[in-house]
């Protein structure tokens, strides 16, 4: 059952962290379509899952980059694929687009492990 609480978790994390880049890509650029947003929010929830299923002994904020990189991946492959031009259209231009997306991957995928850190370590204290 315990792991079932870490998924979800993850899963928490990975939602409040999509609509956080959702609100920021919004603020910066306002063209940011339906589709795009879902996007956002599905690899937010891959980098939540990631970090709630995946152990991985290195230090946190290696795995937090890790888990952002592979949360990215998903949207970086749609971009290459043949009808790339088509996802260009739907957002505000590739290369901008694939950088912020990017940093903010790595960022909200340090910030998820973070996130789940300490409620492990909240989960071990009311343990004790």
């Amino acid at each position: 059952m315990r792991d079932w609480n870490k998924i979800k978790a993850g899963l928490e994390w990975g939602l409040f962290y999509g609509i956080v880049t959702w609100l920021v890509f919004t603020a910066l650029t306002n063209k940011t379509p339906a589709l795009g947003i879902w996007g956002m929010i599905l690899s937010r929830l891959i980098i939540g899952v990631l970090a709630a299923v995946v152990v991985w002994e290195k230090p946190w904020w290696i795995r937090g980059l890790t888990w952002g990189l592979a949360g990215h991946l998903p949207l970086g492959v749609l971009s290459l694929i043949p009808l790339g031009r088509i996802w260009d259209q739907f957002f505000f231009g590739w290369t901008q687009s694939w950088i912020l997306m990017l940093i903010t991957a790595l960022i909200m995928g340090v910030l998820t492990e973070l996130s789940m850190i300490h409620r492990e370590k909240s989960e071990a204290a009311i343990r004790s």
